[in-house]
């Protein structure tokens, strides 16, 4: 009866660890809209940009000012080795620099599949070990 139990309190943190990994299925993806337009309508928390400088810059929290993306603060890979980001406070970005702006979505498809596979695995696991314990 103790191995009930226990298998009892598994469940709760099992179930908690499986709804974080649920939302951990996200894209960037590129703006089907120019950049005026996706942060005036969609005023996203954070985008990807892509300009003169080659590698994407992340900016949080972007506005929209005269002809530039005027932002409280932008993000780049530390060059340290311990990763990590540096954010400096109000960058201004030209719109006429900018060659591509990506948005991160949540990838509906992706996430379902990741849960039903990890109920699928826990379900066989569950079967699995219940009958192997019934039998000794």
């Amino acid at each position: 009866m103790e191995l009930a139990v226990s298998e009892l309190r598994c469940r709760p943190v099992a179930l908690l660890l499986l709804l974080l990994h649920a939302g951990g299925c996200a894209t960037w993806r590129p703006s089907e809209v120019g950049p005026r337009e996706l942060i005036e309508q969609e005023q996203p928390r954070l985008i990807r940009v892509t300009g003169v400088d080659p590698v994407g810059r992340l900016v949080r929290n972007p506005r929209i000012e005269d002809d530039a993306i005027v932002v409280d603060a932008e993000c780049r890979r530390s060059p340290n080795p311990q990763g990590g980001y540096i954010c400096p406070t109000e960058v201004v970005v030209a719109l006429d620099d900018v060659t591509r702006i990506d948005v991160r979505r949540v990838a509906v498809g992706r996430s379902v599949l990741v849960l039903l596979c990890i109920a699928l695995a826990g379900w066989a696991f569950a079967f699995s070990t219940s009958d192997f314990l019934a039998g000794s």
